[in-house]
Protein backbone atom coordinates (compact mmCIF):
# COMPACT_ATOMS: atom_id res chain seq x y z
CA UNK A 1 0.00 0.00 0.00
CA UNK A 2 1.29 3.42 -0.59
CA UNK A 3 0.19 5.18 2.82
CA UNK A 4 -0.26 3.71 6.51
CA UNK A 5 -2.96 5.99 7.02
CA UNK A 6 -5.25 4.52 4.33
CA UNK A 7 -8.65 5.21 5.25
CA UNK A 8 -10.82 3.73 2.21
CA UNK A 9 -10.42 0.94 -0.41
CA UNK A 10 -12.80 0.35 -3.68
CA UNK A 11 -14.12 -3.21 -3.79
CA UNK A 12 -14.87 -4.70 -7.05
CA UNK A 13 -15.54 -7.85 -8.75
CA UNK A 14 -14.05 -10.06 -11.30
CA UNK A 15 -15.42 -13.65 -12.11
CA UNK A 16 -17.73 -13.28 -8.83
CA UNK A 17 -14.38 -12.48 -6.31
CA UNK A 18 -14.01 -10.00 -4.41
CA UNK A 19 -10.94 -7.41 -4.50
CA UNK A 20 -10.05 -3.97 -3.28
CA UNK A 21 -7.81 -1.63 -4.06
CA UNK A 22 -6.37 1.40 -1.89
CA UNK A 23 -8.62 4.42 -2.62
CA UNK A 24 -5.14 6.28 -2.86
CA UNK A 25 -4.09 4.61 -6.19
CA UNK A 26 -8.00 5.33 -8.10
CA UNK A 27 -8.34 7.99 -10.46
CA UNK A 28 -11.69 6.95 -11.46
CA UNK A 29 -14.32 4.54 -12.91
CA UNK A 30 -15.37 4.77 -16.18
CA UNK A 31 -17.42 2.77 -18.79
CA UNK A 32 -15.85 -0.10 -20.61
CA UNK A 33 -14.78 0.96 -24.21
CA UNK A 34 -13.24 -0.59 -26.88
CA UNK A 35 -9.54 -1.81 -26.45
CA UNK A 36 -6.77 -1.45 -29.23
CA UNK A 37 -3.86 -4.34 -29.12
CA UNK A 38 -0.75 -2.89 -28.04
CA UNK A 39 2.00 -4.84 -29.92
CA UNK A 40 4.97 -5.96 -28.43
CA UNK A 41 3.33 -5.53 -24.62
CA UNK A 42 3.51 -7.86 -22.54
CA UNK A 43 0.46 -10.76 -21.91
CA UNK A 44 -0.86 -9.18 -18.94
CA UNK A 45 -1.43 -6.42 -20.88
CA UNK A 46 -5.05 -6.45 -23.02
CA UNK A 47 -3.92 -3.25 -25.21
CA UNK A 48 -4.69 0.51 -24.50
CA UNK A 49 -7.83 3.06 -24.42
CA UNK A 50 -7.43 6.77 -24.59
CA UNK A 51 -8.61 8.45 -21.76
CA UNK A 52 -8.80 12.38 -22.44
CA UNK A 53 -5.82 12.00 -24.80
CA UNK A 54 -3.62 9.59 -22.63
CA UNK A 55 -3.07 6.59 -23.84
CA UNK A 56 -3.73 4.42 -21.01
CA UNK A 57 -2.93 0.18 -21.07
CA UNK A 58 -5.42 -2.21 -19.79
CA UNK A 59 -4.47 -4.75 -17.77
CA UNK A 60 -5.44 -8.19 -17.84
CA UNK A 61 -6.77 -9.24 -14.15
CA UNK A 62 -8.37 -12.08 -15.07
CA UNK A 63 -5.10 -13.68 -16.94
CA UNK A 64 -2.84 -12.72 -13.67
CA UNK A 65 -5.22 -14.02 -10.90
CA UNK A 66 -5.08 -16.89 -13.14
CA UNK A 67 -9.27 -16.78 -13.93
CA UNK A 68 -11.18 -17.85 -17.02
CA UNK A 69 -10.76 -15.55 -19.53
CA UNK A 70 -13.53 -13.67 -21.69
CA UNK A 71 -14.18 -10.52 -23.83
CA UNK A 72 -14.85 -7.16 -22.10
CA UNK A 73 -19.10 -6.86 -22.25
CA UNK A 74 -20.51 -3.80 -22.64
CA UNK A 75 -21.85 -3.73 -18.56
CA UNK A 76 -17.82 -4.19 -17.01
CA UNK A 77 -16.12 -0.84 -16.00
CA UNK A 78 -12.24 0.25 -16.10
CA UNK A 79 -11.05 1.11 -12.79
CA UNK A 80 -8.53 3.68 -13.80
CA UNK A 81 -5.37 3.73 -11.23
CA UNK A 82 -1.80 4.86 -10.91
CA UNK A 83 0.61 1.69 -11.01
CA UNK A 84 4.42 3.05 -10.77
CA UNK A 85 3.47 7.11 -11.35
CA UNK A 86 1.25 5.54 -14.88
CA UNK A 87 -1.84 5.63 -15.02
CA UNK A 88 -3.54 2.01 -16.04
CA UNK A 89 -7.16 0.44 -16.56
CA UNK A 90 -8.49 -2.15 -14.58
CA UNK A 91 -11.10 -4.34 -16.25
CA UNK A 92 -14.05 -5.29 -13.88
CA UNK A 93 -17.57 -7.20 -13.46
CA UNK A 94 -18.41 -4.75 -10.73
CA UNK A 95 -17.67 -2.05 -8.60
CA UNK A 96 -19.43 -2.55 -5.44
CA UNK A 97 -18.07 0.83 -3.92
CA UNK A 98 -15.56 2.37 -1.18
CA UNK A 99 -15.46 0.63 2.23
CA UNK A 100 -13.54 1.76 5.40
CA UNK A 101 -9.74 0.63 5.58
CA UNK A 102 -7.48 0.39 7.81
CA UNK A 103 -3.64 -0.86 8.09
CA UNK A 104 -4.54 -3.02 11.14
CA UNK A 105 -7.90 -4.76 9.17
CA UNK A 106 -5.20 -6.16 6.76
CA UNK A 107 -3.91 -9.65 6.82
CA UNK A 108 -0.85 -10.45 4.99
CA UNK A 109 -0.83 -13.78 2.78
CA UNK A 110 1.78 -15.26 1.21
CA UNK A 111 1.96 -17.87 -1.00
CA UNK A 112 -1.60 -18.47 -1.14
CA UNK A 113 -2.03 -18.91 -4.72
CA UNK A 114 -0.34 -18.08 -7.96
CA UNK A 115 -1.26 -14.37 -7.83
CA UNK A 116 -0.67 -13.95 -4.15
CA UNK A 117 2.21 -11.96 -5.43
CA UNK A 118 -0.10 -9.18 -6.11
CA UNK A 119 -2.46 -9.59 -3.25
CA UNK A 120 -1.07 -7.36 -0.27
CA UNK A 121 -3.36 -9.36 2.22
CA UNK A 122 -6.97 -9.80 2.89
CA UNK A 123 -9.64 -7.53 4.62
CA UNK A 124 -12.69 -8.78 5.91
CA UNK A 125 -16.06 -7.04 5.38
CA UNK A 126 -19.21 -8.00 7.17
CA UNK A 127 -18.94 -12.02 6.86
CA UNK A 128 -16.97 -11.77 3.52
CA UNK A 129 -12.98 -11.69 2.83
CA UNK A 130 -11.76 -9.40 0.26
CA UNK A 131 -8.01 -9.55 -1.39
CA UNK A 132 -6.60 -6.25 -1.60
CA UNK A 133 -4.38 -6.12 -4.49
CA UNK A 134 -0.75 -4.67 -4.88
CA UNK A 135 -1.34 -2.63 -7.81
CA UNK A 136 2.25 -2.07 -7.71
CA UNK A 137 3.27 -5.21 -7.84
CA UNK A 138 1.27 -6.42 -10.98
CA UNK A 139 3.48 -6.51 -13.60
CA UNK A 140 7.03 -8.11 -13.19
CA UNK A 141 10.20 -5.85 -14.02
CA UNK A 142 10.80 -7.35 -17.55
CA UNK A 143 6.90 -6.99 -18.27
CA UNK A 144 7.05 -2.94 -17.00
CA UNK A 145 10.16 -2.65 -19.24
CA UNK A 146 8.12 -4.38 -22.50
CA UNK A 147 4.96 -2.23 -21.93
CA UNK A 148 7.30 0.58 -21.89
CA UNK A 149 9.07 -0.12 -24.62
CA UNK A 150 5.80 -1.00 -26.87
CA UNK A 151 4.18 2.29 -25.88
CA UNK A 152 7.45 4.54 -26.94
CA UNK A 153 7.30 2.33 -29.83
CA UNK A 154 4.00 3.47 -30.51
CA UNK A 155 4.49 7.04 -29.68
CA UNK A 156 7.02 7.27 -32.54
CA UNK A 157 5.23 5.45 -35.23
CA UNK A 158 2.38 7.17 -37.27
CA UNK A 159 -0.96 6.61 -35.99
CA UNK A 160 -2.92 4.41 -38.51
CA UNK A 161 -5.86 3.48 -36.51
CA UNK A 162 -8.00 5.01 -34.01
CA UNK A 163 -7.33 4.16 -30.32
CA UNK A 164 -10.78 3.07 -28.14
CA UNK A 165 -11.59 6.63 -26.38
CA UNK A 166 -13.01 6.62 -22.41
CA UNK A 167 -15.54 9.96 -21.57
Amino acid sequence: MNSLDEDEALVFTVEDKRFALPSSVVARVIRAVFVNPLPGAPAMVMGIINVHGEIVPVMNLRRRLGLPEREIEPDDQFILARESGRLVALVCDHIEGLVPLSRSMITPIQNLSPASEIIEGVIRIGSNLVLLQDLEAFLRPEENESLATALSRRESEPSTQSTGTAE
